[in-house]
């Protein structure tokens, strides 16, 4: 596997092929803090290094010979794979790869262009990643859908009796702190809320490099009184968050599948999110969660005011929204998938 050691995505496939017995090696050129990297690449000049590293893999190769290869990540990992000529190989784009990249130039789609023409086999998170892969060349039927579903451990805790807070409802967030997430909306938003909805408290969990921004800004607000930052939490203590919140709320204006909705919604959370194709994939509106245009800071208040004001349609919304993922969005249901994937690629 090839990836970024440092991201959650890449452990959870590595662990679950360790998990089956099977041998698998890391490489990456970032020391791993979800996973253990069986080969640090050595990376130099930023971004553009990446296809330096290709001689390096090649030799890798030539002495592991692997039964398959799988990187993550289209623009550096995906480039080295289908550079080295190892085949057969599996590539999976997380979604900014391919709905935020190809806007930042001609460097950047050239890359991915490369990649989507001469990659083997393509494993995307969801519908609105398919259309924009195709346009940029690679074949419609060598792309296929697989969300990153939602773990056991969250479907467990969402099938526990939720108490519903009705005196100081909690409002969650749990995605990273960066810029192009817009957390300052849901700040903004939450500052605005009228006098009655004055106990609520807003767990922003996650870190990143915005989390100092994000703090100025909520002290400017007047609303630290109602926040709590709880970090980089450990998997137990992040299932135990989303157990106790009442509300989750996302504000990124692109994604594609959000592994972080899909474990609110399994986890049986009303869910408030931007009006975006990735979302609308798993969010009927008014019907198993909240949909707003994206940026709307007076949209996304509104949302929360109805919610907050209206506890027994939270648990209605919440309850839908946990039998959707419980059909279509469980991890076992990925990982089933994938394995098929993975055999026909390896005894083609």
């Amino acid at each position: 596997m090839l990836g970024d050691a440092r991201t959650e995505h890449l452990a959870r496939w590595a662990r679950h092929y360790r998990s089956r017995g099977d041998t698998v090696w890391v490489a990456s050129a970032q020391d791993g803090l979800s996973v253990d990297v069986s080969l640090r690449l050595p990376l130099g000049r930023g971004a553009v290094g990446y296809p330096l590293l290709v001689p390096v893999l090649r030799r890798i190769i030539a002495e592991l010979k692997p039964d398959v290869l799988a990187a993550h990540y289209l623009p550096n990992y995906g480039l080295m794979a289908v550079l080295s000529g190892f085949r057969p190989h599996i590539l999976f784009a997380w979604g900014s790869d391919l709905l935020v990249l190809p806007k930042r130039g001609l460097l950047q789609r050239s890359r991915l262009r490369l990649v989507a023409t001469r990659g083997q086999a393509f494993l995307v998170d969801g519908q609105v990643l398919v259309e924009p892969l195709v346009r940029l060349g690679a074949p419609a039927e060598r792309v296929y859908v697989c969300p990153f579903g939602v773990d056991d451990d969250v479907m467990a805790a969402g099938a526990a009796p939720r108490t519903v807070h009705l005196e100081s409802p909690v409002i969650v967030s749990t995605r990273r702190h960066e810029p192009s997430y817009q957390l300052t909306d849901l700040l903004e938003a939450v500052a605005r809320l009228d006098d009655g909805a004055c106990d609520v408290r807003l767990q922003v969990a996650g870190e990143g490099t915005d989390t100092p921004a994000l703090k100025r800004r909520a002290e400017e607000l007047g609303i630290t009184d109602r926040l709590e930052w709880p970090g980089h939490l450990c998997r137990s203590r992040y299932v135990a968050l989303l157990a106790g919140a009442d509300i989750y709320v996302a504000t990124s204006p692109s994604d594609s599948t959000s592994v972080s909705l899909l474990e609110a919604m399994g986890s049986g959370l009303a869910v408030i999110v931007p009006d975006i194709p990735g979302n609308r994939e798993w969010v009927d509106d008014g019907r198993n969660g909240l949909l707003y245009p994206s940026g709307d800071v007076a949209a996304l208040r509104s949302a929360l005011r109805s919610l907050l004001a209206h506890p027994e349609r939270r648990r209605a919304l919440g309850d839908r929204a946990r039998a959707r993922i419980e059909r279509d969005g469980r991890w076992s249901h990925t990982v089933r998938r994938a394995d098929l994937l993975f055999g026909q690629l390896v005894n083609h």
